[in-house]
């Protein structure tokens, strides 16, 4: 009988309480990772510790094209602001 090794990769669990924060080319990166052969955005979630919830809402984004409309360090203006400018 042959036995094969197994090949695990561990993943060090994220710091509790710590927050980080992604930009939208690191966003975008996952999501193409995510859709490459073989892959899922499940397996993408688990290797970089993210929930595969917001790799879906990160895709949903994206599909709409909302990930992609402050690309250019543009402002943001308050509803409030553009109304009284209008």
């Amino acid at each position: 009988m042959d036995t094969k090794a197994l090949e695990v990769e561990v993943i060090p669990p994220a710091r509790p309480g710590r927050r980080r924060r992604f930009n939208a080319e690191e966003k975008q990166r996952f999501l193409a990772e995510a859709e490459m052969a073989g892959q899922s955005i499940s397996s993408v979630a688990r290797r970089y510790g993210l929930s595969a919830s917001m790799l879906f809402h990160w895709r949903r984004l994206a599909e709409e094209g909302s990930m992609s409309s402050l690309g250019a360090d543009e402002a943001v203006v308050p509803e409030s602001e553009v109304k009284r400018l209008q």
